[in-house]
């Protein structure tokens, strides 16, 4: 998929709903939000019609590129909770939440595609809401719709470094929060989960690069973007033991799948695209994106299998 270059131009995009899709781009424009998917049997992109200009924000793709993971944020403000969207059909299905005036702000499939983990902020009725309230990291079985609050902390939040991901064995999760401290900044704080809930690594000013599942190198090693004075490394850590392997640093990538990140813009001189694909470490630049028109890209979705070749 990242070998191929794309040159999108928003304003002719057919509307048409696709069944699946490997690549789904959220996107705010004039008619609001809107996302455009990549159908395999044309390889070119579209409008799923059900996502144009509606109160949807997407965020994640199943594996298998058929569901969306969205939220509703109209009216606001409002207490949004994730729910599924079916991309042939425009069905949805909302995973309701028993939180206190809680936000599901992040999500992401696990790896067989049966689960959600979803990373939520809730009022906390012990503390000072001045202080930031509830963190939670919940899994939600799909089949049957049950959450489960897997863990939790006081004076959190939820910040654009946030993010959320499954271990590629689907037996640990990592989640990145903004933490309350006594300071005048906030402090970022990745943990890493198993599935009792365990906290088994805490790692201090960093956030999981990409913000997904994409972090994950392996089961037992994640990237963490660890914020310094002078620099930004990106660092693999095995969760077992702390052990830490600098893989790159700079820009974030956006978004990846096996191997191949995805960043925004091109390190290279000369017109830009939107996203480029590259190793962890930057190297092998190649243009990926380039969108045209009046629409801001908000993130890139990639499903886990592929969708097929076009025709």
């Amino acid at each position: 998929m990242s070998d191929r270059e794309y040159d999108v131009d928003l304003d002719v995009l057919p509307h048409r709903a696709v069944a699946r899709t490997p690549v789904l781009l959220p996107l705010v424009g004039a008619p609001g939000n809107v996302a455009a998917a990549l159908d395999p049997e044309t390889g070119g992109f579209v409008y799923p019609p059900a996502l144009f200009g509606t109160s949807r924000v997407v965020l994640a793709l199943a594996p298998d590129g058929r569901t969306a993971a969205v939220v509703d944020v109209d009216p606001f403000p409002a207490s949004p909770v994730v729910g599924l969207h079916d991309l042939a059909t425009g069905h949805e299905r909302w995973l309701v939440s028993d939180e206190r005036e809680s936000s599901d702000h992040l999500a992401q499939f696990s790896p067989d595609g049966t689960a959600l983990a979803v990373l939520t902020t809730a009022s906390d009725p012990d503390d000072d809401p001045e202080t930031g309230g509830l963190t939670v990291v919940s899994v939600i079985d799909l089949a049957g719709g049950g959450r489960r609050r897997l863990w939790t902390r006081s004076k959190g939040g939820w910040s654009a470094e946030s993010g959320i991901g499954w271990s590629p064995d689907g037996r640990r999760i990592a989640a990145t929060y903004l933490r309350a401290t006594d300071e005048d900044d906030d402090g970022i704080v990745t943990v890493v989960l198993d599935l009792t809930g365990r906290e088994i690594a805490h790692l201090d000013q960093a956030d999981l690069v990409p913000p997904t599942n994409a972090a994950w190198v392996d089961e037992d090693h994640v990237v963490c973007r660890f914020w310094r004075d002078d620099s930004w490394p990106h660092v693999s850590v095995d969760v077992r033991d702390g052990g830490r392997t600098v893989v790159g640093d700079g820009a974030a990538p956006l978004a990846g799948v096996g191997q191949r990140m995805f960043f925004t813009g091109h390190p290279e001189a000369g017109p830009a695209p939107t996203l480029y694909a590259a190793n962890r470490d930057g190297s092998d630049p190649r243009p990926f994106l380039t969108l045209r028109g009046p629409a801001a890209l908000q993130g890139c979705l990639l499903a886990a299998e592929p969708a097929g070749p076009p025709r």
